[in-house]
């Protein structure tokens, strides 16, 4: 298991580098003939070799071309090829080997640690790989792409369970890490790219279907106008777009669309029924149904219908579907009966009579392409002139098979699959595939994970009978049956085995529900107490600090005034020492007035002295008195000078 999926991981990093298909398997060639130590080529014993050294099985055809592209480290001797071990060594990879190894390591570790967090399972690396595989083989060569060569890798058998489990992790990884995301898109384009060795049309280098006419099936379109989920749309849209871009002409027949509108009307009919059985159900009806359309808007969706295909240059077509059955190219009557073959070759629970009419249409859908190549056998694309593009891969391998009986082997089919399509047209444009795969996985993944009916019929049957017996209130049993949460809990429950359903399960889950909220609400009040504790914390801490700073200012300030007073009282002692000595002038010389000169002067000094006499005599002058005050005055005009408010 682990060389399969390794070696496609070292596929895409070559692949990566730009090299085509056929190229990339020549440094497997080269390590294999180091390993081995091949002196001649034997294709057989290559072929062996290959399986047990790298787990991927090579048909003789695509081997004999990729040994073809080796002749670098083969030489020929007389009428054999020998393998020229130096030269082998420069095409044998190791670097790519390590790198693969290392990521696959990565990938099943992270596997492992959301399967135990998750479910609470341990998976061994096998297992895990196993399912790696099968994921892969999703995109089998041999379903898919309709080939008669044995697939690329050997079957596996994984449990549905298991194969749950990974889906729910692709989308785990969707959402939350990239990095995984990446590698799964890359291993299945590396498994895209490593089975079309296997096709003869994939060996050029350029397959172009500009003025190709490809004509659309009904589940294509289905999807494409958004009736199996936005995931679907999104990767289809892309998808189509890129057709349209590509240069192709997209075309419908005058039949599917009748058979479309013939879907809607029964949408119409039971999408407000109240006996709706979605075990009954196609993706169409189920859609309107969960997204609660009412019967007049699947009306209005059915009229848009035409406008919406055009706004992606799709066009009708004439398929001759109103001829009845013809044999200008085919016979019609074995085709139906090579479907019906294949359709119960690979289902015991298909019953033609229930498909008639959609295998009738089939038949005229593969009759028109015909009768439009007007008898060619085209072996590259943009000579195909026409191809019937569908999603149905059983129809496309019957058709297959069809055109082998009637000797047409390597000529382009008249139907293929979309993704056969897409990887023969974008096989040299790595960029493309990988956009379109990214969008496709999600589209199947989302498609994998919806709610097995069975299971969800069986839920709903029991959360009745408690509904009826007043076990749950009317409440509970409309958010039980409708809201998102329960059904995913029921689905990771049971891990999407109807077979896991017990009759506890909804009550189960409504008190896990209930536990979750009450805990949620006991974690969001403990959390906001924490919060406000915190805050609380930081306030006492800013508290303190502005107190601190309070008291260093009230210490700065005080110290402040403490000087101001000291000022204060300096100045007026200063003027106490000049007043002092101007009134000791003054004294003096009004005892000497009458030497005085001139007579003004003398005149100025007796009025001075008199009128400090009176003032003295009437209110008694104490100069410390007005000094104190003179203080007061100097000291507050200094606080304000200073920026203090006035004291009283």
């Amino acid at each position: 298991m682990n060389a399969a999926v390794r070696s496609v991981a070292i596929l895409q990093t070559l692949i990566e580098e730009n090299r085509d298909v056929i190229e990339c398997y020549v440094p497997f060639i080269g390590n294999l003939s180091l390993t081995h130590e091949y002196r001649t080529v034997d294709i057989h014993r290559i072929q062996s070799d290959f399986v047990k050294e790298y787990g991927l099985r090579l048909p003789y055809h695509p081997l004999v071309s990729i040994l073809g592209r080796c002749r670098k480290f083969l030489r020929k001797s007389g009428t054999e090829y020998r393998f020229d071990v130096r030269q082998a060594q420069k095409y044998a990879f190791s670097a790519e080997s390590s790198r693969a190894t290392e990521r696959i390591s990565n990938f099943v570790s992270a596997f492992q640690e959301y399967t135990h967090s998750e479910f609470n399972r341990e998976i061994s690396q096998d297992e895990a790989l196993s399912i790696v595989l099968l994921f892969l083989k999703s995109n089998d060569a041999e379903i898919v792409l309709s080939n008669d060569d044995p697939a690329l890798i050997p079957s596996v058998t994984v449990a549905k369970t298991d194969q749950f489990i990974f889906h729910r992790f692709v989308q785990h990884a969707y959402d939350h890490d990239s990095n995984v995301c990446n590698f799964i898109i890359e291993m299945a384009v590396g498994y895209l790219y490593a089975s079309a060795v296997l096709f003869p049309q994939f060996k050029t280098k350029s397959h172009p279907i500009k003025n190709v006419r490809l004509v659309l099936d009904t589940r294509l379109l289905l999807r494409l106008i958004g009736l199996e989920g936005s995931e679907r749309k999104d990767a289809y849209e892309l998808f189509v777009r890129s057709l349209k871009d590509g240069g192709a002409r997209l075309r419908v027949f005058d039949h599917t669309i009748d058979e479309i509108n013939g879907i809607l009307d029964d949408c119409i009919r039971w999408v407000e029924d109240p006996a709706y059985n979605p075990e009954f159900a196609g993706p169409a009806l189920k859609h309107f149904v969960e997204n609660n359309y009412k019967s007049s808007d699947v009306m209005l969706f059915k009229a848009m219908l035409d406008s919406k295909l055009s706004s992606f240059g799709i066009r009708e077509a004439d398929g001759g579907y109103s001829q009845g059955c013809v044999s200008d190219f085919i016979d019609e009557n074995k085709l139906y009966e090579t479907i019906v073959h294949e359709y119960s070759e690979k289902s015991d629970h298909f019953e033609e009579w229930q498909k008639a009419a959609v295998l009738y249409r089939d038949v005229k859908s593969i009759s028109a392409v015909t009768r439009m190549r007007n008898g060619s056998r085209p072996r590259e694309l943009r000579d195909a002139n026409t191809i019937f593009v569908t999603t149905n891969a059983g129809f496309a391998r019957a058709v297959a098979r069809f055109s082998n009986e009637r000797q047409m082997h390597g000529v382009i089919p008249e139907c293929m699959t979309d993704v056969t399509l897409g990887t023969m047209v974008w096989l040299n444009s790595p960029a493309t595939i990988t956009e379109l795969q990214g969008a496709r996985i999600l589209a199947d993944t989302i498609a994998a994970l919806r709610p097995n009916e069975t299971l969800i019929s069986r839920y709903r049957r029991q959360l009745q009978k408690l509904f009826d017996n007043g076990d749950v209130t009317e409440k509970e049993y409309y958010y039980l049956r409708s809201h998102p949460t329960p059904i995913r809990r029921l689905e990771d429950k049971t891990l999407g085995d109807p077979h896991a359903f017990e009759d506890t399960l909804p009550e189960e889950i409504l008190s896990e529900i209930k536990s979750k909220i009450t805990d949620d609400i006991r974690s969001e009040a403990n959390k906001e107490k924490e919060a406000a504790d915190r805050q609380i914390d930081i306030l006492t801490s800013e508290l303190q600090d502005t107190v601190s700073r309070d008291k260093a200012n009230i210490s700065i300030i005080h110290s402040t005034k403490i000087r101001i007073a000291r000022i204060a009282r300096f100045i007026t002692r200063l003027l106490a020492v000049l007043s002092s000595i101007v009134i000791g002038a003054l004294i003096f010389y009004s005892n000497q007035i009458e030497l005085l000169k001139p007579k003004p002067l003398q005149y100025i000094l007796f009025i001075a002295m008199s009128v400090f006499d009176f003032i003295n005599l009437v209110f008694g002058i104490k100069l410390c008195c007005y000094f104190n005050k003179l203080n007061e005055v100097i000291k507050r005009w200094l606080l304000r000078f200073m920026g203090f408010k006035d004291e009283t």
